[in-house]
């Protein structure tokens, strides 16, 4: 690389450092040689690309002779090592290349699991009009591997559109696929995973917790018993605090009596905080602060600030 070049702009660097990120888990560029003395990039051309827009004239490469099958397998696995490819291409990617040997030692050969090779062409049973859903990201992976179980390709229609519009998760829907409970009780019943996640979160903040999920969009109500343990909790949420994630304090106390704010922004709940926080509050004191949230992405967002976790599998 020339080393009289200017310095890299921020856009350049962020560059230069996808050009290093990608070459450190991907290996090198693959190319083979074509007309003129030049080269043609076969696999990791987004690592060539970002190499050059960020002024790097030289690149790790291994060169070699690929006839168009090969190169064409070689840029699917780079995608696949990446996270590029849906999960319903890479099945198909393995259905294609399994051939003559079994499915066990091909997934030994290629550093799966049985198991886990089993799982991913599980979605090839799946009816068409499903799998692109799951392109489409409609429907998580999870519950489209359960519904592949169903023979019916109009049961699988049907299923994945219920996951759709009420997010049901993978545990309450093996228990129809499997376990044959009656979808009217299942969704009448408390979901096991809602009470998972009530009691982890009760004991990590000390306080009861109630979840009340509609699909996408519900509740989380936190009771609280100390002031202090309230404002913390609200200046914990405020950054996230928008249309998509409301909070209200519903606060009693016994020489006040009991009310109610509301709050839609950041700077409305950092001031909430600081009202609270100057409040002269005795004995007799309980609130609940209720979080209402629109989306499973906004309640992953508020379970992770509250609890100081990710959380592994949205409700």
């Amino acid at each position: 690389m020339d080393k009289e070049r200017k310095t890299l702009n921020a856009e350049e660097l962020n560059l230069a450092n996808q050009f290093i990120r990608d070459a450190y888990v991907s290996g090198f560029i693959i190319a083979t040689k074509a007309n003129f003395g030049a080269y043609q990039v076969v696999a990791n051309f987004s690592v060539f690309r970002a190499a050059r827009q960020a002024g790097f004239e030289t690149v790790p490469a291994i060169v070699g002779s690929f006839d168009p099958h090969i190169a064409d397998e070689l840029s699917m696995i780079d995608d696949i090592l990446k996270g590029k490819v849906c999960p319903i291409e890479e099945a198909q990617f393995h259905r294609d290349h399994v051939g003559k040997s079994s499915r066990r030692q091909y997934a030994i050969q290629n550093n799966l699991s049985p198991t886990t090779l089993r799982n991913k062409l599980q979605l090839l049973k799946l009816e068409k009009s499903v799998q692109e859903m799951v392109k489409q990201h409609q429907i998580s992976v999870g519950q489209a591997r359960t519904i592949a179980y169903m023979p019916s390709h109009k049961e699988q229609r049907s299923l994945a559109q219920l996951c759709e519009k009420s997010s049901m998760s993978v545990r309450r829907l093996e228990q129809y696929v499997h376990q044959k409970k009656s979808m009217t009780d299942i969704l009448q019943s408390k979901d096991p995973d809602i009470t998972r996640l009530e009691n982890y979160m009760a004991e990590r903040l000390g306080f009861p917790v109630q979840i009340k999920s509609g699909g996408k969009s519900g509740q989380m109500l936190i009771d609280f018993h100390q002031p202090l343990s309230l404002v913390n909790a609200i200046k914990t949420l405020s950054p996230i605090v928008s249309s998509k994630i409301l909070v209200a304090a519903e606060i009693k106390i016994k020489e006040l009596g009991s009310m109610t704010f509301k709050v839609s922004s950041e700077s409305k709940a950092v001031r909430l905080a600081q009202l609270i926080n100057s409040m002269e509050i005795g004995t007799g004191f309980s609130a609940r602060l209720v979080v209402s949230y629109n989306t499973l992405t906004c309640f992953d967002q508020a379970y992770s600030l509250l609890t100081g976790e990710a959380l592994a599998e949205p409700v």
